[in-house]
């Protein structure tokens, strides 16, 4: 294993440690371009996303909802109300 590998496998696992949700954009309209993305591409629900990104559901509704978004479970994405 060169020290260059080291490097990037400790990196990788401090970014899993901090959790993925910690790697979300933090501005909001590029959180919900990437929400809404992976909702359309990836994901049934905001559910089985937060499930698989170990994402905090009430944290990117509160995020997206002081910029003016809202969930619709019906058409399984983010916009404005």
């Amino acid at each position: 294993m060169t020290l260059c590998s080291v490097i990037l496998r400790s990196e990788a696992t401090k970014n899993l440690e901090k959790g993925v949700s910690a790697m979300l954009p933090s501005d909001p309209v590029i959180l919900l371009s990437f929400i809404n993305t992976k909702l359309r591409d990836e994901y049934k629900s905001l559910d089985d996303l937060c499930a698989a990104l170990g994402a905090d559901r009430d944290e990117i509704c509160r995020t997206l909802s002081e910029a003016g978004f809202k969930y619709d479970e019906r058409s399984n994405s983010f916009g404005s109300f």
